[in-house]
C-alpha cells in the first residue's frame, strides 16, 4: 500500500488581484455622472475604497484564514460594492422611465456601460469567493487523487 502524499503548507492567495478589481469597480462607479446619485456621487465609492484600504492594511500580503473580522470585512466590502451598483442602476432606470430630461443618449449609454462593467467585476469577485468556499487558502480535507491506469500490452 502506498503512503499518503505529504501535505505541503500553502500560503493564502495574493490579495492584489481582488484589490485591483475593487478599485476598478469603484473607479467606474466614480465616473458616473452626478445626476445618478442621491448625494455626492463619490460618497459610496469612497466608502468602498476606505474599507478596502482598512482590509489591505490589516493583512497586506495574502488572503489568509487569520480572523473572522477580516472575513466579515471582505463580505461587507462585496456587499457595499453590490449595494452601490444597485443604487446607481435603480437611479439610472428611474431616470430613463421619467424621460431623462436634457440627458443625451450617449450619456445614458455611457452610464449604463460603466454600471454593467462594474457589475461584471463585482459578480466575478463574489462568485470566485463563493466558489472557493468563502475562505481563502487551501481546500480543507485530504487531497483526492484519481487512480492511474497502468498501460499494458495484450
Amino acid at each position: 500500500m502506498a503512503a499518503a502524499p505529504a501535505r505541503r503548507q500553502v500560503r493564502g492567495e495574493n490579495r492584489w488581484p481582488a484589490a485591483i478589481v475593487v478599485l476598478a469597480a469603484s473607479g467606474l462607479q466614480m465616473t458616473l455622472p452626478p445626476w445618478l446619485a442621491f448625494g455626492p456621487h463619490w460618497l459610496l465609492p469612497s466608502l468602498e475604497i476606505a474599507l478596502l484600504s482598512a482590509l489591505v492594511a490589516s493583512s497586506p500580503g495574502r488572503l489568509e484564514r487569520r480572523s473572522a473580522a477580516l472575513r466579515v470585512g471582505g463580505l461587507a466590502l462585496a456587499g457595499l460594492l453590490s449595494l452601490t451598483n444597485v443604487t446607481f442602476a435603480v437611479l439610472l432606470v428611474g431616470d430613463l422611465a421619467r424621460g431623462g430630461g436634457t440627458r443625451s443618449a450617449a450619456a445614458l449609454l455611457l452610464a449604463g456601460g460603466a454600471l454593467w462593467t462594474a457589475n461584471v467585476l463585482i459578480f466575478a469577485l463574489i462568485s470566485l469567493r463563493l466558489l472557493r468556499g468563502g475562505e481563502p487558502g487551501p481546500a480543507a480535507g485530504p487531497a483526492v487523487t484519481a487512480p492511474v491506469a497502468e498501460p499494458h500490452l495484450m
